[in-house]
């Protein structure tokens, strides 16, 4: 149970940060924006947290 509901929490974040992304003018704030999605991307992956690495990577797409 523990797992799903940290996993909300991350997604969630990662949510946060699309919006974030979105209201920003700053293109130094949305180049990191995108990095810090890449680097949830590549650990999560790394790790075996493929629903992880798929929200990450969707929200990635959407902002590209």
């Amino acid at each position: 149970m523990e797992d799903k509901k940290t996993f909300v929490e991350i997604v969630s974040v990662l949510e946060e940060l699309k919006i974030l992304h979105d209201q920003s003018s700053n293109d130094k704030c949305k180049h990191f924006i995108k990095l810090k999605l890449q680097e949830v991307y590549y650990k999560a992956s790394r790790n075996n947290m493929n629903k992880l690495a798929e929200a990450s990577n969707e929200i990635y797409q959407i902002i590209n």
